[in-house]
């Protein structure tokens, strides 16, 4: 099992980061550009959870995205702010975002635990590189600060 504790504490503008498990080729997708410029590549988007504070109201949501010939997977919080949702933070990943790695991601789900973390579960069943690329893995993302941890577990 691999395990990494990364920061990204970056208010919708993302800087790169290049994760320990990354792949030799390509670059990270950032969560500004799926949603300016590749909007049309969202698939689905789940409410992992929903807050209310004092008098705001807001989700937090996975989107998932077929983009570069793979599927990956963002996070965002929305707040509920004159009469419509506005983008608060967008969150993305290195292990699972990388333009060259087209990874297929099934089971996907989220869910919001402690008020503090979004928790992402999944498998990779395969990549455009490699059919025997598969792994479960769980995402924790703490809201707050944007550190998250990714561990990967082989399903062989």
């Amino acid at each position: 099992m691999k395990v990494k504790l990364l920061n990204m504490n970056f208010p919708l503008i993302l800087c790169g980061l290049v994760s320990t498990n990354a792949y030799a080729l390509g670059r990270t997708i950032e969560y500004p550009e799926v949603v300016n410029d590749y909007f049309a590549t969202i698939q689905h988007i789940s409410i992992c959870g929903e807050y209310h504070k004092n008098d705001k109201f807001g989700q937090y949501r996975l989107i998932q995205s077929h983009l570069y010939g793979g599927e990956m997977i963002f996070v965002d919080q929305v707040e509920y702010i004159d009469s419509q949702f506005k983008v608060i933070k967008g969150f993305t990943f290195s292990e699972i975002n990388n333009n060259h790695a087209e990874l297929s991601l099934v089971d996907l789900s989220c869910h919001v635990e402690n008020n503090s973390s979004v928790i992402i579960t999944g498998n990779v069943d395969g990549s455009g590189h490699d059919d025997n690329n598969k792994y479960h893995f769980t995402l924790t993302l703490d809201i707050y600060n944007g550190n998250y941890i990714f561990k990967e577990k082989s399903i062989h």
